[in-house]
C-alpha cells in the first residue's frame, strides 16, 4: 500500500462517466483490475458492500475503490442515485505501477460545491475531448485524492485550530515566534499545543518550520537568481554555517545542489 500520497502520478484515466440510475440499478460483484475507481454522488443515495463494510452513499459522498476491489451496490428505490465515476491508473515517480492507495472508500465531504465542480469539469473535458483533455482530466484527479486526504485528516485529528497555525507559520516563516504565541492561535495551552502539533503533522512546530524555510530556500536557489548567503536571509536565517547545516539535514545534500549548472 502507498501511504505516502505526494508522491503519486496520476499516470492516465480510463473514462470519466456520468449515469443516472432508476429504482432498479443494482450491480453485484463489480470489480475493476485495470483501474482504481473514484466515484461522487451527485445526488439521491445508494447502498453499497465493499471490503465486509456496508455504508450509505449519498449527496456529496465520494467512494474510492483499489484495482480489483469487489463492490456491490443498488439504488435507493425512492431516492435513486445520479453518480460520476471517474478511472485512473498512478505510478509512483521510479515510473512504478502502484495498485493500492491508502484512501478511505467513503469519505463525506465538508465541500460539496468544490467536489461537484471538480467532477463537472473533468466530465465536460473528456466528453469534448478539448486540447489538452487529458492534461485536465489527471489534474482532477491529483486534486480530488488532495483533497480526500486532508478531508480525512481533518475529521480524524479535528485539526481546524491547528491549521490556523499553519498557515500563521506559512505567512511568516521568516520571524522567530514563541510557541506561547503559536498555542494562543491554536487556543490550546502550551504543554497541551506540543502534543495536538505533532499528532497532526508527526513533527514538532519548530522542524515544521524548517521544512517551510528549507523548501521555499529549494526554489529560491533553483531559480538561479540569488547565491546562498542571499536565500539564507530570506528564508530566515541569519547565520549562513546554520542555514547549510540545516538544509542538508532535511534535504540529505548542500544547498549548492540545488543551483542550476
Amino acid at each position: 500500500m502507498n501511504n505516502d500520497l505526494s508522491d503519486i502520478i496520476i499516470s492516465d484515466i480510463g473514462f470519466v462517466i456520468r449515469r443516472e440510475s432508476d429504482a432498479e440499478w443494482m450491480m453485484e460483484n463489480l470489480v475493476n483490475k485495470n483501474y482504481f475507481l473514484i466515484i461522487y454522488a451527485l445526488k439521491g443515495k445508494a447502498f453499497y458492500e465493499a471490503g465486509g463494510k456496508n455504508f450509505i452513499v449519498s449527496q456529496g459522498d465520494v467512494m474510492f475503490f483499489n484495482k480489483g476491489q469487489i463492490h456491490s451496490g443498488y439504488a435507493d428505490s425512492e431516492n435513486p442515485w445520479t453518480y460520476y465515476t471517474a478511472a485512473f491508473n498512478v505510478m509512483l515517480p521510479d515510473g512504478t505501477a502502484c495498485d493500492t492507495l491508502s484512501v478511505p472508500m467513503l469519505t463525506h465531504t465538508s465541500n460539496t460545491e468544490i467536489y461537484h465542480k471538480l467532477y463537472e469539469n473533468m466530465y465536460y473535458e473528456w466528453g469534448t475531448h478539448n486540447i489538452g483533455y487529458d492534461l485536465c482530466c489527471r489534474a482532477g484527479i491529483s486534486e480530488l485524492i488532495c483533497r480526500l486526504a486532508r478531508e480525512n485528516l481533518a475529521e480524524h485529528k479535528k485539526s481546524s485550530d491547528i491549521e490556523n497555525v499553519k498557515k500563521y507559520m506559512m505567512e511568516h516563516f521568516t520571524e522567530s515566534f514563541s510557541i506561547k504565541k503559536l498555542a494562543e492561535i491554536a487556543n490550546v495551552s502550551q504543554s497541551h499545543f506540543y502534543r495536538v502539533f505533532r499528532e497532526n503533522t508527526g513533527i514538532s512546530a519548530k522542524r515544521y518550520l524548517n521544512n517551510i524555510r528549507i523548501n521555499r530556500a529549494q526554489a529560491l536557489l533553483q531559480s538561479g537568481e540569488y547565491n546562498v548567503s542571499e536565500i539564507a536571509g530570506m528564508t530566515g536565517y541569519s547565520d549562513i554555517y546554520y542555514f547549510s547545516r540545516m538544509f542538508k539535514k532535511i534535504t540529505g545534500v548542500p544547498p549548492s545542489a540545488f543551483i542550476p549548472r
